[in-house]
């Protein structure tokens, strides 16, 4: 009765204060405080349709068990950045009701709308709304960012979302991951039910947990930010883990990046094998349906990197591939397609094949450990189904690719045994026995050593291919804003779209700022370091060259785990040398009649290597007795071919080529 009274009362005030806000009930208000009341409406602490973030963000903070957020005649709650801070809560929508973000707000890269931190036993659920403003959130006077999501939880433990629809944010739909330097990881989440659309950068990132059930749920439409996934795992931290994963009958579709990306590249031997199941799902109409990749730079022995298996799952009309596969040399976990169904992919260009296998680096062994049990592929057109890419310098081939898969075109069926003949003939591969291995620099004992601090050094164009996204390195001397000078090289047809390149500490790759790609006219970018120290600026040109023409900092290509890829790239690098060491240069073009010519001089400019000519994979090496503290490498056009796409990888030594000789590190 008295909650019957108390509405009565809050209508009488509507109608004194007018359509837009609701007065408080103070009465109820009370009764929260005493502990009286073990469930609130917010409406009883408020309601004003410019701004609630007060009234909700009370509700929330009361000693309430259960709060309930109202649909209000009035319209949506708005609010700013909102914090559940309180074990033991649950959050109740009512059909209909949203929690909106305020417009223009949001400025902070890192404001979510709703955001928990070592919590523990949340549910969220109803058929509710937690909206943003997707578009504005992409451009001025917003600074580029990704983390403007709509439910951030870190480091939580028991949290239920079900029946939720988290649309138009700023970053991901749902975060979850760690809230500081201990990498609790969050355990224990279950998303049921749960619509998550036209979100920025990803519908759920995963960073770091133990237990997540994903079922029934819709991750669709993103696009705004990269990888711009339907969910991802990527871990920020060799700590960080996923086990027990599980994604059931969820439909997947029509984001402009993969469907389900799981991007493992700061795991090492010392990370936890991940174990991620996806179950029952429809991956539809995305960049890729699935993509895996895994890095594993310096790990000289097998190591399980875990297991991702797919059950049932149908993957359809992935505009690139259906899946895309990168396994590094000894990783020995395994990638599982079981009564799979791979349906019309690749309708960007129906030439790629289907699925697609990856090596990077120069030297290793096929990508493996991948099975393929009992999956069928339809074509629209008749191609090969699976292919391999690679830098052309394999140790062998496959061991443990292997399964059966039907094949479907206009022009009939096949069924492909995925045994010994089959790898062999599919991963053509090169004896590199004798070649020395990648070594990795610790950049907290490298000196620096700059000859003109804060002052702009010019830099010959050395223009990387951007196929697949490359980072450079490079050192702040201090808390200050850096500079560099940048153009674009056209390539084909394409345009110079403002393309974003992005700036990162060196754990993790959470953006911490961005900036516009220069186009085909040279011009200036900056990064505002926070503090003196190394960083990385990663690019994906889509397609064009792109080359740094100028820096007031020490920059380098950062080939320790993988080579570079230029194109027409024509001028000098700088690789350090220490004395007393050897070094071996590994340069190939990408066809016979694309390469180039390589030149390399000691400190004193004796020239101790020289090929006029390189196509086929070539090792060039430097001596002990030839090596100085700087060598010059100098990229020449080949004399009897043509200058365009050329990898470059270095062994040896640790792997940065400095685009000055005037700034670098050793």
């Amino acid at each position: 009765m008295m909650i019957i009274k108390s509405f009565s009362s809050m209508a009488a005030f509507a109608v004194i204060c007018g359509v837009y806000a609701a007065c408080p009930d103070p009465d109820m208000i009370e009764k929260v405080k005493r502990g009286e009341v073990d469930c609130v409406k917010v409406s009883w602490f408020g309601f004003d349709a410019e701004d609630s973030t007060r009234h909700v963000q009370a509700a929330l903070d009361s000693k309430a068990r259960k709060v309930v957020i109202d649909r209000m005649p009035q319209g949506a709650w708005i609010v700013r950045p909102l914090f559940l801070r309180k074990n033991g809560k649950e959050i109740v929508f009512e059909d209909g009701a949203e929690l909106v973000a305020k417009r223009g707000e949001y400025r902070s890269g890192r404001d979510s709308l709703l955001s928990l931190k070592r919590v523990k036993d949340i549910v969220i659920r109803g058929k509710g709304t937690i909206r943003m403003w997707h578009d504005d959130y992409l451009n001025p006077p917003y600074p580029l960012a990704e983390w403007r999501h709509g439910i951030s939880a870190v480091s939580v433990e028991n949290l239920t979302l079900d029946g939720l629809v988290v649309r138009d944010t700023g970053g991901d739909g749902l975060y979850i991951g760690v809230a500081g330097s201990d990498h609790i990881p969050c355990r224990n989440i279950t998303v049921r039910n749960c619509v998550f659309d036209r979100n920025s950068r990803q519908g759920i990132s995963v960073i770091s947990v133990d237990g997540l059930t994903v079922e029934n749920t819709l991750l669709n439409n993103t696009i705004g930010r990269p990888p711009q996934a339907g969910i991802d795992f990527e871990p920020n931290h060799i700590a960080h883990m996923f086990k027990r994963c599980v994604l059931r009958g969820c439909e997947i579709s029509g984001n402009k990046g993969s469907g389900i990306e799981v991007y493992l590249v700061n795991f090492n031997a010392e990370s936890d094998p991940v174990d991620i199941r996806v179950e029952n799902c429809r991956i539809s109409g995305n960049g890729c349906s699935f993509r895996y990749s895994v890095d594993l730079g310096g790990i000289s022995n097998p190591f399980d990197d875990g297991t991702v298996v797919f059950d049932k799952c149908t993957m359809e009309r992935g505009k690139h591939f259906a899946v895309s596969v990168d396994r590094r040399k000894f990783a020995c976990g395994k990638t599982i397609f079981r009564n799979c169904r791979i349906v019309d992919a690749c309708t960007v260009c129906s030439t790629n094949a289907d699925v697609r296998v990856e090596v990077k680096g120069f030297i290793g062994a096929a990508p493996d450990s991948i099975i393929f049990d009992n999956v069928s592929v339809r074509q629209p057109v008749k191609r090969q189904w699976i292919s391999f890419v690679g830098d052309r310098i394999l140790e062998g081939a496959p061991t443990f690719i292997s399964g059966r898969v039907e094949i479907e075109s206009p022009e009939g069926k096949s069924v492909e045994i995925l045994d010994e003949a089959w790898r062999e003939n599919r991963f053509p591969h090169t004896d590199c026995s004798g070649f020395p291995d990648p070594v990795h620099a610790d950049l907290t004992k490298v000196a620096v050593q700059d000859a003109h601090p804060g002052e702009m050094e010019r830099f010959d164009p050395m223009y990387v291919r951007g196929r697949n996204k490359f980072y450079y390195i490079f050192y702040a001397d201090a808390d200050r804003t850096v500079r560099f000078r940048g153009v674009q090289k056209k390539i084909g047809k394409r345009d110079a779209s403002e393309i974003p390149l992005y700036f990162h500490g060196m754990e993790g790759w959470t953006a911490l700022s961005c900036a516009r790609m220069p186009g085909f006219e040279e011009s200036e970018f900056s990064f505002r370091a926070p503090s003196a120290g190394f960083y990385r600026m990663s690019v994906d040109t889509k397609g064009n060259g792109f080359a740094v023409t100028a820096s007031d900092a020490p920059v380098a290509f950062n080939v320790c785990r993988e080579n570079v890829a230029l194109i027409s790239s024509v001028g000098r690098l700088y690789l350090y040398v220490p004395e007393n060491c050897s070094a071996t240069c590994l340069v190939a073009g990408e066809t016979v009649k694309e390469g180039c010519g390589l030149e390399i001089y000691n400190q004193i400019g004796e020239c101790v290597q020289r090929n006029a000519d390189i196509f086929a994979p070539v090792r060039m090496d430097i001596p002990k007795e030839n090596a100085a503290r700087l060598m010059t490498l100098k990229l020449m056009p080949p004399e009897k071919g043509v200058n365009e796409d050329v990898f470059f990888g270095v062994r040896g030594v640790p792997g940065y080529l400095f685009l000055g000789a005037g700034k670098y590190w050793k």
